[in-house]
């Protein structure tokens, strides 16, 4: 399983509409990916600051994330600072609800 991370940089203000832009562009696409299992969209309003989350069954195809990305950070420009920084891992461990 894999981990992708963004952490975005909205504009003052905009990150309840980072998360709205971003369950409507990306979330539709982001089910037709091979290996998406869920995502997350999550955001501190105080620290005007977004961080999304996305757990994968296999690693996520670089060239259909390149794709996406430039798609929703085309629909994001005019509400953030730039584009958000990218990290993917493998997930080594995990913890379960019981």
């Amino acid at each position: 399983m894999y981990v992708r991370i963004l952490r975005g940089q909205p504009k003052p203000g905009q990150v309840a509409e980072v998360a709205k832009r971003w369950e409507v562009a990306a979330a539709p696409r982001l089910r037709t990916l091979p290996g998406f299992r869920d995502a997350y969209c999550s955001g501190d309003v105080a620290a005007n600051v977004t961080v999304t989350v996305s757990l994968w069954d296999e690693h996520p195809d670089t060239e259909a994330m390149r794709q996406l990305m430039n798609e929703i950070s085309a629909q994001m420009q005019d509400i953030t600072t730039g584009p958000p920084s990218v990290e993917t891992y493998e997930v080594l461990a995990q913890v379960q609800a019981g």
